[in-house]
C-alpha cells in the first residue's frame, strides 16, 4: 500500500514538474516557428498564437521553479554558506525552508481567494479563465512548501544522526 501510494505520489510530482514543462516549451518552441512562418509568408499575425505562447511561459516558468526546487538547485548565496560546518548548513536550511514554508501557508489561502475572484475574468484572444492560467502559481507554492517539508525532515535526520 505505502509502494503504490509513493509511486502515484511520484507520478504526480513528475508529471507537474517534468512533463508540463517540457510540454510548455515545446508548444512555445512550435507557436513560435509558425508565428514566424505566418508572418514572413502571409504576413499575418495572430494575436492568439502570441497569447498562447505567453501562458505556456507562465506554466513553463511556476513548473520549472518547483522542479528546480524539488532537486535543490534554486539560487544560493554559497560564499558564507560553505565555510560553516555541514551541520551548521543543514540548520541554516532547515531555518530558511521553515521561514518560506510557514510564508506560503500564510499565503496560500488568499491565492486561492484571489484565483477564485478571477474565475470570472477571461484572457484577451483565447477566453480562458484567468483561475487556469494562474493557477501554476498556487500549484507552485503548494510543490514549494512539500519539497521544503521533506528537505526539513531530511536535514533533521542528517543533524540527528551525525
Amino acid at each position: 500500500m505505502k509502494n503504490n501510494l509513493l509511486k502515484i505520489y511520484r507520478f504526480i510530482i513528475n508529471f507537474m514538474e517534468e512533463t508540463i514543462p517540457s510540454i510548455a516549451i515545446l508548444l512555445i518552441i512550435i507557436v513560435l516557428i509558425v508565428q514566424v512562418f505566418m508572418r514572413t509568408v502571409f504576413r499575418i499575425s495572430y494575436t492568439s498564437l502570441y497569447e498562447l505562447s505567453l501562458w505556456g511561459y507562465v506554466w513553463l516558468l511556476y513548473f520549472g521553479a518547483a522542479y528546480a526546487r524539488r532537486k535543490d538547485k534554486h539560487v544560493r548565496l554559497d560564499i558564507i554558506y560553505e565555510k560553516f560546518p555541514k551541520k551548521v548548513q543543514k540548520s541554516i536550511n532547515i531555518f530558511f525552508n521553515l521561514l518560506v514554508t510557514i510564508v506560503f501557508l500564510i499565503l496560500l489561502p488568499d491565492i486561492w481567494e484571489y484565483l477564485m475572484f478571477v474565475s470570472r475574468i477571461k484572457t484577451h484572444t483565447l477566453r480562458w479563465s484567468w483561475t487556469y492560467v494562474f493557477s501554476p502559481f498556487f500549484i507552485f507554492m503548494v510543490l514549494v512548501i512539500i519539497h521544503n517539508l521533506e528537505y526539513i525532515y531530511k536535514d533533521f535526520k542528517y543533524i540527528r544522526d551525525n
